[in-house]
C-alpha cells in the first residue's frame, strides 16, 4: 500500500519523485531483511533450546536400567511407525525397535512374555517425551549397531515374570499412553508441516527479493519502463503481503501447538507422579497384607490348639461336675430337712412376739386418736373466735377509712373559702 501511494506521488511530481520512491523502496527492503533475520535468530534460538531439552532427556534415558530401555524401545517403535517425518531418521534404531515389537508379539501369543515393573512404566512417559523433542537432535543416529545389539541383549536380562495385578495395571497405562501418543504424534505431523511450508515461503521471499532488485535496476536504466516495472512492483508487493500475512497466521498456529505440547508434557508429569503415589501405596498394602495372612495363620493354629485343651477341658470338667453333683445332692437333701425344722420354730416364736407388740402399737394409736380428736375441736372454737374477731376489725376499718374521707372534704370547702 505504501508503494501504491509512492507511485501516485511519483506520477504527479515527475521524475524526482520516481527517484524517490525508488529509495523509499530499498529502506522498506533493508528494513523487511532486518525483520527476516530476527525471526531466524528467534527460531534457531527456540531449536538450540529444543536441542538442550533433548540432550537432557538422552542424559535421562542412559541413567535408565536396561530393562525401562527395552520397553522404551519398544514404544519408540510404535510411535515411530505412527510418524512419516521420524521414520526418515532412525535408521539402525527403528529395525531394532521393530525387532523388539515382534519378540513381545510373539511373547503374548505363546503366553510367555516379560513383564515391566512399575518404574520401567514410569520411564515409557519420560522416553514418550524424550521421542517428541529428540527428533531434530544430530545424536540420535549415532548409535552403532552393535551398540543396539548390546542393549537389546542387557535389556533382556532384566526381564520379570509377570503378574496379573500388574497385567490389569500395564493394560490401564497402555490405554493412556495410546491415548497422548496419537495426539502428539499427530502435533509432530502439524510442526512439521508448518516448518516445510515456512521454509518453502521464506525460499519464496527471497526469490520476490531479487525479482524486486532487477526491478530496481531496471527502473535506473530506464524510465520509459518505469510505468510498467511500478505496476509489476505493486503486485510483488501485494503478494508478499499475502505471504507475510500466512507466515504470520503460520507462526500463531505454531505457539498454539507449542502451547498445547507442553500441556501435554504437564499432564504427562502428573500421571508419572500419580503413578509413583500409587504404586508405593500399593507397596505398603502388600506388605500389610502378608503381614496380616501370616498372623491369620498362626491364629488358627493357635486356635486350634486351644480347642484341642478346651474339648479336654470340658470331658475331664463334666465327669467331675457329675460327680460333684451327686455330692451336693445328698449334703443339701439332709442340711435341707434339718433347716426347715430350725425355720419352722424360729418363725413361730418371732410371729408370736410381732403379735404382740402389734396389738400394743394399736391401743397406743387409739389413744392418740382420742386426744387428737380433742384438739381438733378445740382448735375449729378458737378459729371461730378468730374470724369474729376479724369482721370486727375489717367493719372498724370501714368505718375509719369513711371518716377520713369526710374531713379531706371539710378541708378542700375550708380552702375554697378563705379563697
Amino acid at each position: 500500500m505504501e508503494n501504491k501511494e509512492n507511485r501516485t506521488a511519483g506520477e504527479s511530481t515527475g521524475k524526482t519523485s520516481q527517484k524517490s520512491d525508488g529509495q523509499e523502496q530499498e529502506q522498506e527492503q533493508e528494513q523487511e531483511e532486518q525483520e527476516q533475520e530476527q525471526e531466524q535468530g528467534e527460531y534457531e534460538y527456540e531449536y538450540e533450546n529444543d536441542n538442550d531439552n533433548e540432550n537432557e532427556y538422552e542424559n535421562e534415558y542412559v541413567n535408565q536400567p536396561s530393562s525401562n530401555r527395552q520397553h522404551d524401545s519398544v514404544l519408540a517403535g510404535s510411535s515411530d511407525s505412527l510418524s512419516p517425518v521420524k521414520s526418515t531418521k532412525l535408521g539402525i534404531t527403528s529395525s531394532a525397535a521393530a525387532a523388539a515389537t515382534a519378540a513381545d508379539t510373539a511373547d503374548d501369543a505363546t503366553g510367555v512374555g516379560s513383564q515391566p515393573s512399575f518404574k520401567q512404566l514410569i520411564a515409557r512417559f519420560h522416553h514418550i517425551v524424550k521421542d517428541n523433542n529428540r527428533e531434530a537432535s544430530p545424536d540420535y543416529d549415532a548409535r552403532g549397531p552393535t551398540q543396539d545389539q548390546d542393549y537389546e541383549e542387557s535389556e533382556a536380562e532384566g526381564e520379570e515374570e509377570p503378574s496379573t495385578e500388574l497385567l490389569v495395571f500395564n493394560n490401564g497405562l497402555s490405554t493412556l499412553k495410546n491415548k497422548y501418543q496419537s495426539t502428539i504424534n499427530t502435533l509432530q505431523v502439524k510442526v512439521h508441516e508448518n516448518t516445510a511450508t515456512i521454509n518453502s515461503l521464506n525460499n519464496q521471499i527471497g526469490d520476490y527479493r531479487s525479482k524486486i532488485e532487477n526491478l530496481h535496476l531496471t527502473v535506473q536504466q530506464s524510465q520509459l519502463d518505469a510505468q510498467a516495472l511500478a505496476d509489476k512492483n505493486d503486485i510483488m508487493q501485494d503478494e508478499l503481503t499475502i505471504l507475510q500475512s500466512k507466515i504470520a497466521k503460520l507462526d500463531k498456529q505454531l505457539v498454539l501447538e507449542k502451547t498445547k505440547k507442553s500441556k501435554l508434557s504437564a499432564q504427562i508429569t502428573q500421571l508419572s507422579e500419580l503413578l509413583e503415589t500409587v504404586f508405593k501405596g500399593y507397596e505398603s498394602m502388600h506388605a500389610t497384607v502378608s503381614d496380616l495372612r501370616q498372623e491369620n495363620t498362626d491364629l488358627h493354629q493357635s486356635v486350634s490348639q486351644y480347642e484341642t485343651r478346651i474339648a479336654a477341658f470340658d470331658d475331664t470338667l463334666k465327669s467331675e461336675l457329675e460327680s460333684l453333683a451327686q455330692e451336693l445332692y445328698i449334703q443339701y437333701a439332709e442340711k435341707h430337712e434339718a433347716k426347715i425344722a430350725k425355720l419352722r420354730a424360729a418363725y413361730e416364736s418371732k410371729y408370736a412376739k410381732k403379735q404382740a407388740t402389734f396389738r400394743d402399737r394399736f391401743q397406743l394409736l387409739q389413744d392418740q386418736q382420742e386426744t387428737l380428736k380433742q384438739e381438733l375441736t378445740h382448735v375449729k372454737n378458737r378459729l371461730q373466735v378468730e374470724t369474729s374477731e376479724k369482721r370486727q376489725l375489717v367493719k372498724l376499718w370501714d368505718e375509719y377509712v369513711a371518716l377520713d374521707k369526710k374531713d379531706v372534704d371539710e378541708m378542700s370547702n375550708f380552702v375554697k373559702r378563705l379563697k
